[in-house]
């Protein structure tokens, strides 16, 4: 843990007691206004912590520090959101009226509620079995805190704990990557930059420090600067704090509801909206032509607007929340068995309309296994005192150790040089903007030095001299040399960071509060170090085989232009001919910015080097606004704006907490081809859903327009509501298995993003083909079996027999059909559950006109007079007119899902 300059008084030589905070009632605010010796008083604490049994016993008293909406929801809340959607609310509407018409249908308000009932079952099995799956792989990515445990009155304990067993009074650390989790007061800081974008939407970090507020209480809480709280994210520095508010008591809990309103829809989520909102027209459209119809034959307005609004419920797919949600859990659970936890279940869908794919490079395309390579001075000899000034720098920055300051230190003992140059007095920490990291030490001598290290633009921009066989002279004629020693090293693919110095004994007063700040430039150039980061082995198949799924791979990185250059050469990404054409720099990208230029330059470059966290994000931004689809892969605390703003942001299980948290899945293993089981997997159920919304609601469209056709017609109605909605239900139910369902190599080849558009023209003209069979029904009951009065009761339910069983089977065999843009039963064959349940489904339909209690119930009667094999002959011909159909439209479309 790190240790730190500023210490607090002793505060007692007693233990934290064992009771409950006795100011618990205080806000956050109020804690900022008070002295940290105050504040751990008020809190029960100790600056070494609580002990064991306190922190047991007020987590007892406390509850786990999780917020109400990241909890599971119980059995209750999840039967009350299963029985109380948007469909069952309109099939009750149908049932009321039924139960209250004159006389009361009791049979069609009998099947309405059982539709209900079984409608909302299965979603509730559905949401359970969902929950559980939830439950299960949040337990697997838990994540831990660093605190305090009080020993004795002059010592302490630093374990890990499960963040969810943070207690008031608790003292945490806070490092680089680390995302707050709780409320707390800063204590003790070092350089703290906390990114409260999430709460502000303010892109800048706010430095936070441990001097409690002098002031007007009336100062906005965003504005505390010794105050952190849950959800913010460390940029850089380090810290220590006094948690005091956890769990729903927090900052965040009370404003969650105006967070989540703020929050954009996925491109899943919009498109299910486009859906509802087209399906809702035409419910409109069908009721006010039947009422109109209906009304102008018979005249009676009332009866006939319950007639359209009970067939125009029955024209709904009553299944399709559930039959969403189960595609979407069937994809999660496919890909958990794959290795990959999905933390947004809607990101599965996106990953099947992925186009662009952006990657960080340290740890995603390489193995994240950084080596010191060379440790040499500015004429290329090997130094050993640039090795030990490094290892300086290295020993010093506080926290958690990055990847170049452990390669360092892994080198340093393997070489048995681990004692340092001094004793350290000050750090400088590490940010994305400046790109360095300094520290100040008290060399044996008494010297004061400063060095700095970072990479090699950023540390040369702020040299004035450099060292040379132990002279020290102007740098002005040696630089052209260092920078092309440097760009021979990246074309290599290695990284590059520059060490400096600088001697501020005159600079420096032994007071503690003086300001380091600023004291890293005019600095002298010692040396460079080298460091290597390979490939790893399946980086170039994989991105190869994204190139022929068709999703482009664009290179986001904050190292050197010329390093990640070198790793796209070896990727394949780019040629040496197209590299000034496709490549830029986050220098360079600024300068475009409000420009016309800008999203033109983003669309058409694949590498872009040494940008910021924000910058990430920009881009991400861009290439959606123009259209694609994006997905960003990174696991640092620079990729997190990236990883939220991407429409399927992907992580590792040992990324970051920031970087965890802002991502929609996480691969629990690093290999990348498990980036290509996610689109495929993620295309799998896209492809699935559209095809149940295609089929689902073409077939309402049809059998709103063989309605409509019917009701203007024949002198009674076709199909009652009752029937309707029972056809409606087997149908459904056909269509239930369709997550399971296999989708044709062609669909999975390339990107599928949601068009609306598409949906539309598909069930407008899609839909009144499915009618013709209907129609030619019709027909058969007109002419051929004279079924035409409206006042004979045997005759009706003969109709209404025939096109229902007809109806029921044309239906399941047009599943087959339209699962797919090729021969069905012959090129592309239905999972064996599609086979299944069509079958069934339609065994059912054929009983329910035999069996006699349902068959009255329904007033449906037995097909007679060669029916059977009159249906047979209008199913096969059917098959051919739609097949044929199917074929005119991808002729013209070039696509069918």
């Amino acid at each position: 843990m790190p240790i730190f300059y500023e210490r607090l008084s002793m505060l007692d030589q007693e233990p934290p007691p064992r009771n409950k905070p006795s100011n618990s009632e205080l806000d956050i605010k109020t804690f900022s206004f008070t002295p940290v010796d105050e504040a751990i008083r008020q809190l029960n604490s100790h600056r070494y912590g609580l002990t064991a049994e306190v922190s047991t016993s007020r987590l007892v008293e406390c509850g786990e520090n999780i917020l109400s909406i990241k909890r599971p929801p119980t059995r209750l809340m999840i039967a009350v959101r299963s029985f109380c959607g948007w469909f069952n609310i309109l099939l009750l509407i149908v049932a009321i009226t039924s139960a209250i018409s004159q006389p009361p249908d009791w049979s069609s308000f009998t099947i309405v509620m059982i539709t209900i009932v079984l409608a909302s079952c299965i979603q509730f099995s559905q949401d359970c079995v969902g929950t559980d799956a939830a439950i299960k792989l949040q337990a697997a990515i838990l994540p831990t805190v660093s605190v305090r445990r009080f020993e004795s009155a002059d010592s302490h304990n630093d374990i890990m704990i499960d963040q969810r067993h943070l207690v008031p009074g608790d003292i945490l650390y806070v490092d680089p990557g680390d995302t707050i989790p709780a409320d707390c007061i800063v204590i003790e800081a070092d350089d703290l930059l906390i990114s409260q974008s999430n709460l502000t939407g303010e892109s800048e970090p706010q430095r936070k420090t441990p001097s409690y507020q002098i002031g007007e209480y009336g100062t906005e809480a965003l504005e505390l600067e010794n105050v952190l709280y849950m959800g913010t994210n460390v940029i850089s520095g380090h810290g220590v704090a006094l948690v005091v508010k956890t769990g729903d008591d927090t900052y965040i809990a009370r404003i969650t509801k105006q967070l989540n309103q703020r929050q954009l829809l996925t491109v899943f989520q919009r498109g299910i909206r486009l859906v509802t909102w087209m399906m809702l027209g035409f419910m409109v459209i069908m009721v006010l032509v039947v009422i109109l119809i209906k009304g102008l034959s018979t005249g009676e307005w009332l009866v006939s607007l319950m007639f359209a609004s009970s067939i125009a419920a029955g024209l709904v797919p009553e299944m399709l929340p559930v039959i969403v949600n189960a595609n979407q859990a069937r994809g999660a659970y496919t890909l958990f068995k794959r290795g990959a936890i999905v933390q947004r279940p809607d990101s599965v869908q996106s990953l099947g309309g992925l186009s662009i794919l952006c990657s960080d490079k340290t740890g995603t395309l390489t193995n994240d296994e950084v080596t010191l390579s060379h440790c040499i001075d500015p004429l290329g000899n090997d130094s050993s005192s640039v090795l030990l000034l490094a290892q300086t720098n290295a020993m010093s920055q506080s926290g958690k150790k990055n990847a170049i300051d452990a390669a360092i230190l892994t080198h340093a003992a393997e070489t048995e040089k681990m004692e340092g140059l001094g004793t350290k007095i000050a750090e400088i920490p590490f940010t994305f903007e400046a790109r360095k990291a300094s520290c100040v030490t008290r060399t044996h001598s008494g010297r004061m030095i400063l060095t700095c290290k970072g990479a090699f633009e950023e540390v040369l921009s702020v040299c004035s001299s450099i060292r040379l066989a132990g002279d020290v002279l102007q740098i002005n004629e040696k630089r052209l040399d260092l920078m092309r020693r440097v760009r021979r090293f990246n074309a290599d693919g290695y990284r590059v960071i520059l060490v400096a110095t600088r001697d501020i004994s005159k600079s420096y007063r032994d007071d503690d509060a003086f300001n380091f700040q600023g004291l890293d430039t005019d600095l002298t150039v010692e040396g460079l170090l080298t460091f290597l980061d390979p490939l790893k082995d399946d980086a170039k198949s994989s991105v190869a085989r994204l190139q022929e799924l068709g999703v482009d791979t664009r290179i986001l990185t904050g190292d050197n232009l010329g390093v990640a250059l070198k790793i796209c050469r070896d990727l394949n990404l780019v040629q040496q001919t197209d590299e000034v054409s496709e490549a830029i720099t986050g220098a360079e990208l600024a300068k475009l910015e409000d420009t016309d230029d800008f999203h033109k330059t983003i669309k058409h470059c694949k590498i872009f080097a040494k940008l910021t966290p924000i910058q990430k994000g920009q881009v991400i931004d861009s290439l959606k606004i123009q259209g694609e689809v994006v997905g960003m892969l990174g696991d640092g605390i620079n990729d997190a704006i990236a990883l939220r703003k991407a429409d399927a942001g992907i992580s590792v299980h040992t990324a970051t907490n920031v970087a965890k948290d802002s991502a929609d899945i996480l691969l629990m293993d690093k290999n990348l081809s498990m980036i290509i089981d996610c689109i495929v997997i993620g295309r799998t159920t896209q492809g699935n859903t559209i095809k149940y919304l295609k089929m689902a609601l073409a077939s309402s469209f049809g059998n709103a327009v063989s309605i409509l056709a019917s009701t203007a017609w024949l002198p009674f109605s076709a199909m009652s509501a009752t029937q309707l909605l029972v056809q409606n239900l087997l149908f459904d139910t056909s269509l239930s298995t369709l997550p399971w369902d296999t989708v044709d190599e062609e669909y999975l080849a390339v990107p599928q993003p949601w068009r609306i558009w598409d949906i539309l023209r598909y069930i407008v003209l899609i839909g009144p083909v499915t009618s013709t069979i209907d129609f030619a029904t019709f027909f058969l009951n007109w002419f051929y079996y004279g079924l035409r009065s409206g006042t004979d009761i045997g005759a009706i339910k003969a109709f209404q027999s025939n096109w229902f069983l007809q109806g029921i089977l044309s239906q399941t065999l047009m599943v087959h059909i339209l699962r797919t843009g090729k021969l069905p039963f012959v090129r592309s064959h239905s999972a064996r559950s599609v086979y299944i349940s069509t079958i069934l489904v339609s065994a059912v339909g054929i009983l329910i006109l035999y069996i006699p209690p349902i068959a009255n119930t329904l007033q449906m009667v037995g097909p007679k007079g060669m029916f059977d094999l009159i249906l047979l002959g209008l199913l096969v011909s059917f098959s051919v007119v739609l097949e044929l159909c199917k074929m005119l439209y991808i002729e013209l479309f070039k696509r069918w899902l």
